[in-house]
């Protein structure tokens, strides 16, 4: 064996060497990438910025009706409420978010609610710190004649810096 050929090898097995490293990295980018796509997608967490939504369509029957429904709810985080109703419906949607704690939302209230010939949409803001999650029992009321298809959207908000 002459000399060029025992640096060739020492070359060539460098080379190698290099590319296995090279590959251990991709690899462990590719299952970071992974993981990190899993964890926007919601199946099992949330990025920042992102948004847990509870959406519900509820058909109230004619006549004074109520209906009482649950809403899971994480801790501690910011979220707005959309009520949605027909324009003919006065509807009030109470939720108790904690004991002796919660709120109302009413399709009469000219100062959250903008009507159209066709619907009423109220939309609620509510800041982040004093949602305490859990269980939320909710009740949509309703006390006009005609049934009524009613749209409620609380949409849980994720903050720009804040980890979920």
């Amino acid at each position: 064996m002459n000399a060029f050929a025992g640096v060739a090898f020492g070359v060539l097995a460098d080379a190698r060497a290099r590319r296995r490293r090279r590959r251990g990295t991709i690899g462990a980018a590719i299952a970071f990438a992974a993981v990190a796509a899993a964890l926007a997608s919601g199946t099992g967490g949330h990025t920042p910025n992102a948004a847990l939504t509870r959406d519900l369509a509820l058909r109230v029957p004619a006549g004074r009706a109520s209906e009482t429904f649950t809403i899971d709810a994480p801790a501690g985080l910011a979220y707005d409420v959309r009520l949605t109703a027909p324009a003919a419906a006065r509807v009030t949607l109470t939720v108790q978010i904690g004991a002796g704690a919660g709120w109302t939302a009413e399709t009469g209230d000219e100062s959250a609610c903008s009507r159209s010939s066709a619907s009423t949409t109220c939309l609620l803001h509510f800041a982040a710190g004093g949602n305490p999650g859990g269980r939320w029992t909710a009740v949509l009321s309703k006390d006009t004649a005609p049934a009524a298809a009613v749209e409620i959207a609380i949409r849980f908000l994720h903050l720009r810096g804040r980890a979920g």
